[in-house]
């Protein structure tokens, strides 16, 4: 599950085993493979669970969540070069999802710090961590940034159990500003920029069932 591209596209970080989609992924820990097939790799783990891999713009670094030691989703980062591992998170939060800016120059992930589910974005050391979206206690997961650095896109949902929907905000000092996008009942899930940042790609089922 939650394949993630190289930057040069030559490989595949991933996660394995997974039953389906699910929030935390207990026991999964990190594989890295070629993008023909060849070469798999597992990259080093502890017992709990490492999944939410997010490869850095210099594909130097991989992001990602893990249950070890706390039981709680923490982040981390790997260093591909020697496979050091450090953590990220402050000790007693509850992170997940990492998104890495074009330029690598931040982290957006998702956290429970000021108690709804929302978007922060902090350095890529850990450092200077700062709510993004203030979204009163709708729920925002799967930050996906747009190329220049201005927007951050997320799913949002009003409620437990609620429809899916995509949204867009600005990231810019001392101005937050929301946008949702009106599809009607169609469920948007994990919102993805394409390259270009043209177009967006996510999972839906308009008809209550199969996911395309």
């Amino acid at each position: 599950c939650q394949p993630s591209w190289s930057p040069d596209g030559a490989r595949l970080a991933f996660i394995s085993p997974c039953r389906g989609n699910e929030a935390l992924y207990r026991g999964s820990g990190l594989f890295l493979i070629n993008a023909d097939g060849a070469d798999l790799t597992p990259l080093p783990n502890v017992p709990g669970g490492d999944f939410d891999p997010a490869w850095s713009p210099d594909g130097d670094k991989i992001a990602f969540a893990s249950v070890r030691n706390t039981g709680r989703p923490r982040l981390y980062l790997i260093d591909l070069a020697d496979n050091s591992t450090e953590v990220i998170s402050y000790p007693y939060s509850y992170d997940r999802q990492p998104a890495w800016s074009a330029d690598g120059g931040l982290l957006a992930f998702v956290t429970t710090q000021k108690g709804p589910v929302q978007i922060w974005t902090m350095n890529p050391d850990g450092s200077d961590q700062q709510v993004f979206s203030r979204s009163a206690d709708a729920i925002n997961t799967y930050p996906s940034w747009s190329l220049d650095g201005n927007l951050i896109m997320f799913n949002q949902i009003d409620r437990p159990g609620s429809i899916p929907s995509v949204v867009v905000a600005t990231y810019t000092d001392g101005d937050y500003s929301e946008y949702r996008y009106e599809m009607g009942p169609v469920p948007v899930k994990e919102p993805r920029y394409s390259p270009d940042g043209l177009w967006l790609v996510f999972e839906s089922w308009p008809k209550g069932r199969y996911h395309d």
